[in-house]
Parts: C-alpha cells; sequence; structure tokens
C-alpha cells in the first residue's frame, strides 16, 4: 500500500524492497530509487512533482511485484 492518496509533498512506501520506479499518466519515468526492503520502506518527496497521476511499480517484501496508482495533488 502506498500512502496518502492522493498525496501533496511526500509518498510512503511501506514494504518495498529493491528496486521501484514511478512513471507519469504518459508512461514517462518520473523517479527510480531503491528501496530498503524493511516494514517502513522509502519515503519520496514529491513536491516537485506535477500534480496528477502517476504509477509507482516494484517488489513487496515477498518478492512480488506491486503496482500503485497514486494521485498528486498540490
Amino acid at each position: 500500500m502506498v500512502y496518502p492518496n492522493p498525496a501533496a509533498d511526500r509518498l510512503h512506501l511501506p514494504g518495498y524492497r529493491g528496486a521501484v520506479a514511478v512513471y507519469d499518466h504518459r508512461g514517462q519515468p518520473v523517479q527510480r530509487l531503491l528501496a530498503p526492503g524493511t516494514e517502513a520502506g522509502a519515503i519520496l518527496d514529491t513536491s516537485a512533482w506535477p500534480a496528477g497521476l502517476y504509477v509507482v511499480t516494484g517488489r513487496n517484501l515477498l518478492g512480488e511485484w506491486q503496482r500503485h496508482n497514486v494521485q498528486i495533488q498540490h
């Protein structure tokens, strides 16, 4: 689960591990990162992202692929 959704300045990615990618509504990559693989996961600064819809993809702690749609609002 990714939260908050909708988000404004920060997006929490609990339970992600390894490579995580974020794409905009056109499928263009916005950010890539390595998540630590902990329950707390990673936190993304979304304050500079344009408002709109994004897709977060990566693996969870069990190694299963996840995909979450997120709306950014400022």
